[in-house]
């Protein structure tokens, strides 16, 4: 939201004034006195909301100056979600300090949107961390089957995901987490590995625990982690999938197994990888040993980190 956008009654000079009191003179006392004179009935009369409280409160959150969002919140500026996102944004500790304080609940998801926690994944460790510490829950989900811990497999380091379950409770049966593991651009198996050896169930399909998730999503062909694997192109991904045991037969919700959703975008060798599975599947399993063909093989050409390293070693 732009200044533009705050919604007020008074002069567009005289928000700006009380701007530049936060900005410039950053001085509370000064501040106070002229919201008295801008409220009293003797004058103007004018509300917070008529003054533009919401962009006043927004300045001092970027600047994480809490006294001033203490003055304004005494003045009956309303809390809201945007000003606790707009701290997160800006890592501004002291100011979520403030807001928990006086009754904002880090657990409180939007209607399809996870908890705040989820935000703070990837703008600082540090932060993330900390609110971790204050109480806020990684399994937390919205009206979709989606916590902050579903983003933090997509988007933070594998070992941020460790400590999420390891140490904070994160739960490998909520939140759809192998889905979001394949969507990663690094470490996807490395992820894989570290949600199934936690017990992630690996022949689940998208949503298949969570109805109103799926009646919602129901345009959408929602199959296993092998279907999106399939889907992406991720070709380690589906070898390692398959390696862990993951059952190729299963359809989405299309009626599609993997192997005909590569063909479908066409990845030639993810569909080379799996037909030569099924067509192991129906061999004699002291023929398929004597042959000493292997249809795993390798995981293929390993993908970079940013930092140049390769996938963690594969199990």
């Amino acid at each position: 939201m732009t200044w533009d956008e705050i919604p007020h009654r008074a002069p567009t000079e005289t928000i700006e004034e009380l701007r530049s009191i936060i900005i410039v003179d950053e001085n509370l006392s000064k501040f106070r006195k002229r919201l008295d004179e801008l409220t009293s009935s003797a004058n103007e009369g004018f509300t917070m909301q008529d003054l533009g409280g919401g962009g006043l409160m927004f300045e001092a959150v970027r600047r994480s100056s809490t006294p001033f969002i203490t003055e304004l919140l005494h003045r009956g500026v309303p809390m809201s979600r945007s000003y606790v996102s707009s701290a997160i944004r800006c890592k501004a500790i002291e100011a979520l300090k403030l807001f928990f304080w006086n009754g904002f609940d880090i657990n409180e998801p939007e209607q399809m949107a996870p908890p705040l926690l989820a935000e703070a994944v990837i703008r600082s460790k540090k932060l993330f961390l900390w609110l971790l510490e204050y109480g806020a829950d990684p399994n937390r989900g919205c009206d979709i089957d989606k916590t902050p811990l579903s983003t933090a497999t997509q988007y933070a380091s594998v070992h941020l995901v460790k400590i999420m379950i390891d140490n904070y409770g994160g739960d490998v049966s909520k939140g759809q987490l192998l889905h979001y593991a394949v969507r990663r651009k690094y470490d996807i198996i490395e992820a894989l590995e570290l949600l199934l050896d936690r017990g992630a169930p690996i022949n689940q399909t998208m949503y298949a625990n969570h109805d109103w998730s799926r009646r919602w999503h129901h345009w959408l062909p929602l199959g296993t982690a092998l279907h999106d694997a399939a889907r992406y192109g991720k070709i380690r991904a589906v070898k390692y999938l398959v390696k862990r045991g993951i059952d190729v037969s299963i359809k989405d919700s299309r009626g599609h197994t993997a192997l005909e959703v590569a063909r479908e975008f066409k990845h030639a060798d993810i569909v080379e990888f799996l037909e030569s599975v099924e067509r192991d599947m129906v061999k004699d399993e002291d023929n398929s040993d004597s042959s000493g063909d292997n249809p795993l093989g390798d995981y293929g050409e390993e993908e970079q980190s940013p930092t140049g390293n390769s996938y963690c070693a594969i199990m």
